[in-house]
């Protein structure tokens, strides 16, 4: 199916109605293949959800488009079964697993698009640093906010460190639907695990990153991860 004023292929499916109240408004992201390729890279697509689900498959009629399609697809029609069946809680051990994703994701996006480096004058001299230097400053803040041991805490928490991890990007990639008690233990490992990344993407720089800190984007997450994952519905 076409969009009017497009050649590309469109994706779409309704909503269950009596899914609509908790899904409404949600953000779900898909990872698609980018070639016809077994082993293809993926990218991200990320769509907020309404009545339908509706996206462009960025290619015409064509192979990649009917493959795309069907990952898409698999990968809908697993989200919404997860959301009918409802939350489930996550043990100890799968919810280390997913922190050590998040980990292993940053230093590969790391490894292949190294933060970028800046200098800047300063009274005693020039002082270089990247966009890394902004990470333990937002992490800190993401701390206060859990010690509070509410939602809104938590939440805060989650969108201050959006800049590094898009969490509901990433749990949203996933097909599970997170207990509250889950997500919250999820939260309040996210601290930890991104100092730990970030010590590790630093530790890869060929020098000392310090100073103050840049405002860019940082958010791209891993392109290998397709579909075994998990979202949350707050």
């Amino acid at each position: 199916m076409k969009r009017a004023g497009t050649k590309n292929e469109q994706f779409k499916k309704r909503v269950p109605t009596a899914l609509l109240p908790i899904l409404r408004g949600k953000k779900l992201s898909i990872y698609l293949p980018e070639t016809t390729a077994p082993d293809s890279d993926t990218y991200m697509v990320t769509v907020t959800l309404g009545d339908m689900i509706t996206f462009s498959l960025g290619a015409p009629v064509s192979r990649l488009a009917k493959i795309r399609h069907a990952v898409a697809l698999g990968h809908v029609e697993a989200f919404l079964d997860a959301a009918q069946r409802g939350p489930e809680d996550l043990s100890h051990l799968e919810i280390t697993s997913l922190l050590g994703e998040i980990h292993k994701a940053l230093l590969a996006q790391y490894e292949t698009d190294p933060p970028a480096r800046h200098k800047i004058v300063v009274d005693d001299g020039v002082e270089e640093w990247s966009e890394l230097s902004e990470w333990q400053e937002m992490i800190s803040d993401a701390e206060v906010g859990i010690l509070t041991l509410t939602p809104q805490g938590r939440a805060a928490a989650v969108a201050r460190v959006s800049r590094i991890v898009d969490l509901d990007a990433f749990l949203s990639a996933r097909a599970l639907v997170l207990s509250e008690k889950s997500y919250r233990d999820l939260v309040e490992g996210l601290p930890r695990d991104l100092t730990a990344g970030r010590g590790n993407v630093g530790a890869a720089q060929p020098r000392k990153l310090r100073g103050r800190p840049l405002r860019g984007s940082i958010s791209r997450m891993e392109s290998q991860n397709r579909c075994s994952s998990a979202t949350q519905y707050r």
